[in-house]
């Protein structure tokens, strides 16, 4: 799924699927905004799913007309001038409010309001409905429908784009559903490197060494030392489900770092090999894992 070039040219075919896609999503705008009027659901769920739907609209936008979005742009008339939505659906509150953010390193995202918009700066969201903030290190992911998941099995590797820093707390929602004894397990990057031979911390829900939580440094790809481990019995109690879906906070000022699984602290701990660098995400051998959310805030 990684970054791919898109040549300034298109076939009949290519740019008659492109529309297809463009007509099914913004069907789904619809359906979805009249769906959840009716229903009256909260203005929150709205916005969120809206956001999905806005940023699939934009990437399409982005290719077939070659162009970018404003920074803090609000609303979607960019999109409804060049044919991509209609002034109906470009008329919804929630819609109205959206605020555009392009970050230095050229990803783009939505934001419901503008105080989100302003927060982004130091923040990092996603719900894992467009691709275009996860670049793939090393074989192959799928994102859609809020799952971020491996697409192949062997070695998986992503970081997020705009995540690049020093010091950050990172809010990452994921569940290990299951693969080989002794070689399964799923992983957080931190403070790394965005290449495939990446360097930095790697906090693993290993399963494969015997359900461990571990801490290690890697180097060109390779984990050279941990920095700590405690088992997971150990850490959370007998009673812990390992094929459930856990909230994994990893908070790292300085040479301080702490690690926390359901709001239980796990692991607290200094070291100082690396000062910073993006967050991401690992996946190995056969194992099965979905990736739900992940929220990086700066400090």
């Amino acid at each position: 799924m990684g970054k791919q070039r898109h040549s300034s040219g298109f076939t009949l075919i290519s740019f008659l699927t492109g529309v297809a896609i463009v007509i099914f999503i913004l069907m789904a705008l619809y359906v979805a905004s009249g769906f959840f009027g009716f229903f009256t659901l909260a203005h929150e769920t709205v916005c969120q799913n809206n956001r999905g739907i806005l940023k699939n609209v934009y990437a399409m936008y982005n290719i077939v007309e070659n162009k970018k979005v404003a920074d803090r742009t609000t609303g979607v008339s960019f999109l409804v001038n060049d044919g991509y939505m209609t002034l109906d659906q470009a008329k919804s509150d929630t819609i109205r409010q959206m605020v555009w953010r392009v970050y230095k390193n050229g990803a783009v995202d939505v934001f419901c309001s503008s105080a989100e918009a302003d927060a982004s700066i130091d923040t990092y969201q996603s719900t894992f409905f467009a691709t275009d903030d996860v670049q793939a290190l090393k074989g192959s992911w799928k994102v859609g429908n809020g799952l971020l998941t491996p697409a192949v099995n062997g070695e998986n590797r992503a970081v997020f784009e705009g995540t690049d820093g020093t010091d950050f707390v990172i809010e990452i929602n994921a569940e290990f559903l299951g693969g080989k004894v002794k070689q399964s397990g799923y992983g957080i990057y931190y403070r790394a490197s965005a290449v495939a031979d990446i360097s930095g911390y790697l906090f693993k829900f290993d399963h494969g060494k015997g359900d461990l939580f571990i801490v290690s440094k890697v180097a060109g790809g390779k984990e050279t030392g941990v920095i700590v481990q405690v088992s997971m019995d150990e850490a959370m109690g007998t009673g812990f489900d390992i094929n459930q879906a856990h909230d994994i906070t990893i908070m790292v000022i300085g040479q301080q770092h702490a690690i926390s699984v359901d709001g239980v602290e796990i692991m607290r701990f200094t070291d100082a090999t690396f000062s910073s660098g993006n967050v991401g995400v690992r996946s190995w051998s056969d194992s099965i894992v979905r990736f739900y959310k992940v929220n990086v805030t700066k400090k």
